[in-house]
């Protein structure tokens, strides 16, 4: 899910949940307020029954202090907003597991910003069905949609039936997609060439001993 956080300070906080759901279609979004307790009841319903929950974000947006008001109690340090941005102060150094009263579970981590997705191209069709479904009728096969002449999915960008935001993520996801199986395929080939080394170094060491008893 995805939470925005601090709507108290932002006047327009339900016209950034509309682009974000934009952004990423079937994902739920809402905003919470600590101050005012927007948004708490419906993020407590999610973590229940035994379900775990792990806050990622930027520090200083807040995950800390979500965590207090779900736990009913200071349980994690935390920092007033600097007076310049109004933004918060990195607290948290260490990761925490709470357990929740409704019977969930809540990690809260110090600033953890990001994770890289692992998974397949599959995955991300099926994330972007409009788009995989549009890359069916492009020109050339191998298209990338990026300015690709017959591109179907650029021709739906320009009449405005994908948005810039959405069709940014996918390219965003696409080549981090790229990029994590380069680095699998380099593991791999690191591992296979490591294997051969050593089974070199034993063939040699039998060959060796062979050699050692004939001359004996």
């Amino acid at each position: 899910m995805i939470v925005l956080n601090k709507a108290d300070l932002n006047d327009e906080a339900e016209y950034v949940r509309y682009q974000a759901e934009a952004i990423a279609p079937g994902v739920d979004v809402f905003v919470t307020s600590v101050k005012d307790e927007t948004g708490i009841a419906t993020l407590s319903g999610y973590l229940s029954d035994g379900k775990v929950g792990a806050f990622i974000g930027p520090s200083g947006v807040g995950k800390s202090t979500l965590t207090n008001l779900l736990l009913k109690k200071e349980v994690q340090k935390t920092n007033e907003v600097k007076r310049k941005d109004k933004r918060g102060r990195c607290t948290t150094t260490t990761s925490y597991l709470f357990e929740l009263e409704s019977g969930g579970y809540l990690i809260d981590s110090p600033g953890l910003r990001e994770v890289h997705a692992w998974a397949e191209e599959d995955d991300l069709d099926n994330t972007f069905s409009e788009i995989a479904e549009l890359a069916q009728h492009c020109k050339y096969r191998d298209c990338k949609h990026e300015g690709e002449p017959g591109c179907a999915v650029q021709a739906e960008l320009e009449k405005g039936f994908i948005s810039p935001e959405r069709y940014d993520s996918y390219l965003h996801l696409k080549k981090e997609l790229a990029f994590l199986n380069r680095r699998k395929a380099e593991k791999n080939s690191n591992v296979e060439r490591q294997y051969e080394k050593q089974f070199s170094k034993m063939v040699k060491r039998e060959m060796s001993k062979k050699q050692n008893l004939r001359n004996y």
